[in-house]
């Protein structure tokens, strides 16, 4: 996560040197992830810590790997970050932002670089959590299918919610707290 990438070309045995190049990250940026498209291209998921302690500035970049160097280009930049996720197959990444007292979710695909959903969390919770507890509110932990069609919400209660992304209606899956 220092910004060293180590290029191995292994086809059941070494079949050259391994390569270490280097990039030029900003002071506290660490690489999060290295995403591949079946096309062999490239995106690079950085993330720093955001000025209000527990929220992270990502920054997304097209990375171009040749023979012995790196380029990137900044995509875009997702600030106050509170949660993420991507895809199985790295084609979708999830978000969880925290923008003053609302909390918001936004869904992007890496490849065609647009917003596939974008929704306030209080829009999904509002129904199933109002007399609730406030853990009930909390969300812990989320995951983000292949197809970018499902998104899974773990709340800190226990509750797990899988809401179709394109009409945000949910299910509940209760009592695995564990």
């Amino acid at each position: 996560n220092d910004g060293r990438i180590i290029i191995l070309n292994y086809k059941g045995k070494l079949t050259s040197n391994p390569k270490i190049l280097k990039l030029n990250l900003e002071e506290g940026e660490s690489v999060s992830k290295v995403f591949e498209n079946s096309d062999n291209s490239y995106k690079l998921l950085t993330s720093q810590a955001g000025s209000h302690g527990s929220v992270f500035t990502y920054k997304v970049y097209d990375l171009q790997i040749n023979e012995n160097s790196m380029e990137t280009n900044l995509e875009y930049t997702l600030d106050d970050v509170i949660l993420s996720s991507w895809s199985n197959n790295s084609k979708f990444i999830a978000c969880l932002f925290q923008k003053g007292n609302r909390r918001h979710i936004q869904i992007y695909s890496l490849w065609d670089k647009q917003v596939v959903k974008e929704f306030s969390l209080e829009s999904i919770s509002a129904t199933y959590h109002s007399a609730a507890s406030p853990s009930s509110r909390y969300v812990s932990s989320m995951a983000i299918d292949s197809s970018g069609t499902q998104l899974a919400l773990g709340f800190a209660s226990g509750v797990v919610n899988v809401l179709n992304v394109s009409d945000l209606q949910g299910r509940l899956l209760k009592w695995h707290i564990d």
